[in-house]
């Protein structure tokens, strides 16, 4: 069988033709938007049981990989403080307690449902790891305040306050 340089050469540039039509350059890109959202309700003004007051709750959203933390501080180190001490009111401790109510948690982060020091800045959400690793979506979470283990001295006469400072952050 002859082939001529002809047909070769023709053979050739459709073989070359044929190859570049493989070659095809695809881009994939996709946009998210940044959600990083918090709200927080306040629900009692006034505690009048011992346990299972229900002070507030708190929404929150966040697709961020590097996460987010939810704080809790208290202006008088977790105790309701007398306004006055003329008939013998001392400070009332008491704990905090936080209740998942719906939503989705998300990866890589973890809840802290019970909080007896507050002595210092206290961890309601943080990132368990390095990153958060699937979105929290619309988390609600309840917050309570529990005075059973002082209950003799909640019984006791007097005006008693704290503040608590509850602080979102995006990281």
């Amino acid at each position: 069988m002859r082939i001529s340089i002809k047909t070769l050469f023709s053979l050739l540039i459709i073989v070359a033709i044929s190859a570049s039509l493989f070659a095809v350059d695809m881009q994939i890109s996709r946009t998210v938007e940044k959600i990083s959202s918090f709200s927080l309700t306040q629900n009692l003004d006034a505690v009048t049981a011992i346990s299972d007051n229900n002070i507030g709750y708190f929404e929150v959203s966040n697709n961020t990989r590097d996460g987010f933390s939810v704080t809790v501080s208290s202006a008088n180190l977790g105790k309701l403080s007398p306004s006055s001490s003329a008939d013998g009111e001392t400070d009332i401790p008491y704990e905090l307690e936080v209740s998942k109510d719906s939503g989705t948690l998300g990866g890589g982060m973890v809840l802290t449902t019970d909080i007896t020091d507050l002595t210092a800045e206290a961890t309601i959400l943080a990132k368990s790891g390095a990153l958060q690793t699937s979105a929290t979506d619309t988390l609600a979470c309840s917050l309570h305040i529990d005075f059973s283990s002082h209950a003799d001295q909640f019984e006791m006469a007097g005006s008693y306050s704290d503040t608590l400072t509850i602080t979102y952050t995006d990281l």
